[in-house]
């Protein structure tokens, strides 16, 4: 009875330190997402559709050849040591904003004088992730998470906007 008793308890101090030390290198971060559906818009050109989004805090994606999408970039502060593990993101509901939409493409070279389009609206959806994780950088000693956020996205063909995305971040220590 004795020898089970102190079994028990040396499992349970290991247990124990164990989840300290998991607790101590990882973290979770949340970061809501908001976008108004009536921020995004669809302007007809006659070489594809340009997507548009109000406000200052947008960029567009200027790979060449991708369709040009707006995003926001949200930077998030981490704990000293820490780094990025892993980047889950919440959607809400999705909005219909336009039907039958076909997406400038970002010119294939700095000197093109006009973007080409999509030959067809597509299936699928573009971007397929709802945020990217771009990487990290230091200032100060702090470590400085970068993401791209996409609340607008081309799905089969039409323009959905989601209203609310929430980046869930894990973070761990920092080995490199």
């Amino acid at each position: 009875m004795r020898t089970s008793l102190l079994r028990f308890a040396l499992v349970l101090c290991l247990f124990m330190s164990v989840m300290a030390a998991v607790s101590a290198s990882a973290g979770q971060l949340t970061w809501p997402v908001n976008t108004s559906p009536s921020d995004v818009s669809v302007q007809k050109t006659p070489d594809g559709d340009r997507i548009v989004a109000t406000g200052a805090d947008y960029e567009y994606v200027s790979a060449p050849g991708e369709p040009m999408i707006p995003f926001r970039i949200v930077r998030m502060l981490l704990g000293p040591g820490e780094t990025v593990v892993d980047l889950d993101v919440e959607a809400g509901p999705e909005r219909v904003v336009a039907t039958a939409v076909n997406p400038l493409r970002a010119p294939h070279t700095p000197d093109a004088g006009s973007a080409a389009s999509l030959t067809s609206a597509g299936a699928g959806s573009y971007p397929k992730a709802h945020a990217v994780f771009l990487g990290v950088g230091h200032l100060h000693g702090f470590t400085i998470a970068s993401f791209a956020v996409y609340p607008a996205r081309v799905q089969d063909g039409s323009l959905v906007v989601n209203e609310a995305l929430t980046l869930q971040v894990t973070t761990g220590p920092d080995v490199s």
